[in-house]
């Protein structure tokens, strides 16, 4: 059984430029340099795991414009952090169960330190930068997500980031005062830098009768590949009005593996199909506001 799951978190870019499923752009004196990851299961997997990539996330990024494009962390580890192109459907998949990749028993296929995650979710990690002359806020951003699958099954509605406060996930920097913006100031606090982690999103599996996990998270791979190759692209944007309008996009390809396009068309054929659903939530903002 599949349900479809997105969480919102935010992402900011502007698009020119493609680099491993990732852009970068410089609109003006604002530059925004966006990258997409595979993240543990932000909602059910260990709290070390999502914030461990989340602090390997932020080393990246920090490490100055176009870290976003790079990795850190430890390989092997449910928290390293890379940046990705070209994704399977099997990557992001989230679940109620153990799992990883798409596979039951994480700890045996994938590693011990695999053992208690919860599935994986893409995430658009993101940098922003400007001239100091031209600072800007948290408050200020925007972001969405859509995917070209005939259902747009990927799809987050428009969200603005008002009301929101600096912290660990988004963290600011004014690099004139040197000073770093991450335990709770105002989200109004005009910033030179922020790193966010950025918008994420998965298919999630839900076992139906009889169905083993295994069985469920087969049918969203299958569900995946059936409608794949797709694109999923994270869009953002600053609206100042008469002071200039800073938008753009980063996009990801999900490619179907070989056998999940047979395998889909044999459950359908034979009437296996009925556990294979979607559901859209709607808790984008508690979804950001908790993580």
């Amino acid at each position: 059984m599949l349900r479809f799951f997105n969480a919102t978190l935010l992402v900011l870019m502007v698009g020119l430029g493609y680099l491993a499923g990732s852009s970068q752009v410089q609109a003006g004196p604002i530059v925004f340099d966006v990258g997409s990851s595979i993240a543990p299961n932000i909602v059910s997997s260990p709290p070390a795991s999502f914030y461990g990539w989340n602090a390997n996330a932020q080393s990246a990024m920090q490490s100055g414009p176009g870290g976003v494009f790079g990795s850190a962390g430890s390989p092997g580890t449910p928290s390293y952090y890379t940046n990705v192109g070209a994704i399977s459907p099997n990557q992001i998949i989230v679940s109620g169960f153990p799992s990883w990749n798409g596979q039951t028993n994480p700890g045996s296929t994938f590693g011990p330190a695999f053992a208690n995650e919860y599935g994986n979710r893409l995430h658009f990690p993101v940098h922003i930068h400007s001239d100091p002359s031209n600072k800007f806020s948290l408050s200020e951003l925007n972001a969405k997500m859509t995917s070209t699958d005939p259902g747009n099954f990927f799809n987050i509605p428009a969200f603005n980031y008002s009301g929101f406060v600096y912290d660990a996930e988004h963290v600011g920097y004014d690099s004139v005062t040197n000073t770093y913006y991450k335990s709770g100031e105002a989200g109004n606090t005009l910033v030179t830098d922020l790193f966010f982690r950025g918008i994420g999103n998965a298919f999630e599996a839900v076992q139906g009768p009889g169905q083993s996990p295994q069985d469920a998270l087969n049918d969203a791979a299958n569900f995946g590949g059936s409608i794949s190759p797709f694109d999923i692209t994270a869009q953002y944007w600053i609206d100042r009005g008469a002071g200039g309008f800073f938008s753009g996009s980063g996009t990801v390809t999900v490619i179907p593996e070989p056998t999940s396009i047979a395998v889909f068309g044999m459950m359908a054929v034979a009437g296996a199909y009925y556990g294979l659903r979607r559901r859209r939530h709607t808790n984008e903002t508690p979804q950001e506001t908790v993580a």
